[in-house]
């Protein structure tokens, strides 16, 4: 969900843009990537699981934005 916050779990290396690598570019950027862990509540607010369950996801590093506000 866009604009979740969510805590990097690891940083999984560096790896070709696929936004590039989508158009044939072989010689595409390496960025980062990482995995996020989310809390299953702050994405789906009727979740009727635990209450601790998450889930975690990759992602480059372009398509994330730094937390800013109370509790980041």
């Amino acid at each position: 969900m866009r604009g979740a916050t969510g805590e990097v779990e690891r940083i999984c290396g560096r790896f070709p843009n696929p936004e590039q690598g989508a158009y044939g570019n072989r010689d595409a950027a390496q960025i980062t990537l990482y995995r996020v862990r989310f809390s299953q509540r702050d994405l789906w607010p009727d979740y009727a699981g635990r209450p601790d369950d998450s889930v975690e996801v990759e992602i480059f590093k372009h398509w994330l934005e730094p937390a800013t506000g109370e509790g980041a």
